[in-house]
């Protein structure tokens, strides 16, 4: 089996990772219970979650892009999943900021803004809001809960990752996620909006959660990406190290 601990020894840019997230948790938690104008105003279209959600999935479709290169033991499988998350990490960043039309003044394809519930170029806004969202958490479920449990129990998936060396989750990815979830379920409980129901208990905008929930998750997507990218390097500079000892 695969050895995973959730408090195993961490490296320097996963402890800034953690620390990162905490601080940004315990802020949005604070201002969603003691200032509620200025978490609605965090949370609005284009301002500093929304944007911060699209630097994430940006940085972190690059960071896949340069693992792909980085590798040192290249199979088709390592490149074939990299790619896969990374053309997912592109397709969030521009559904994020809806492909930039707002940014760049652009009007959307008619057919696409007028069956869009905020009459935007994007996809995640047609039809029902809520399926998209709740499609987009048990996918996170999946990639960061799911994924890591099979990895350690099913000798199946052990030996496929294994032979196709394919990056897992590590303990510290598996805490940034995990903390997310709190962060967002207490926010949630706090508005009344939490779960899978389209209304506000509470009175509040349906979506009080959900933005800060996409931006913690695409911050944990970020932290694989960019930690996966390390490995890969650290990797590629042992493996080049050994080689010019082997050849004195």
């Amino acid at each position: 089996m695969l050895e995973m601990s959730l408090f195993g020894k961490k490296s320097v840019m996963e402890n800034l990772l953690l620390i990162f997230v905490v601080i940004v948790g315990v802020f949005a938690l604070y201002i969603a219970c003691s200032d509620i104008p200025r978490y609605f105003l965090c949370i609005y279209e284009d301002n500093i979650v929304e944007t911060g959600s699209a630097l994430f999935w940006v940085v972190a479709c690059v960071a896949c892009l340069c693992a792909i290169f980085a590798e040192p033991n290249k199979t088709i499988g390592n490149n074939v999943f990299r790619s896969l998350i990374a053309l997912m990490f592109f397709i969030c960043a521009g559904e994020e900021i809806s492909w930039g039309q707002r940014y760049f003044g652009f009007d959307g394809p008619d057919f696409i803004v007028s069956i869009n519930k905020q009459n935007e170029t994007n996809i995640h806004n047609i039809g029902s809001i809520s399926i998209f969202s709740n499609s987009f958490f048990f996918l996170t479920v999946l990639f960061f809960i799911v994924y890591p449990y099979l990895c350690k129990n099913k000798n199946a998936i052990v030996k496929f990752i294994c032979k196709h060396n394919i990056p897992i989750i590590n303990n510290a990815i598996l805490q940034i996620y995990i903390f997310s979830l709190i962060v967002w379920g207490i926010i949630g409980v706090r508005f009344g909006t939490l779960g899978f129901s389209p209304f506000s208990l509470w009175g509040y905008y349906t979506q009080m959660d959900d933005e800060i929930f996409e931006l913690l998750a695409a911050f944990s997507f970020f932290s694989f990406a960019l930690t996966d990218f390390q490995n890969c390097l650290t990797n590629s500079f042992a493996k080049a190290t050994m080689k010019e000892k082997a050849t004195r």
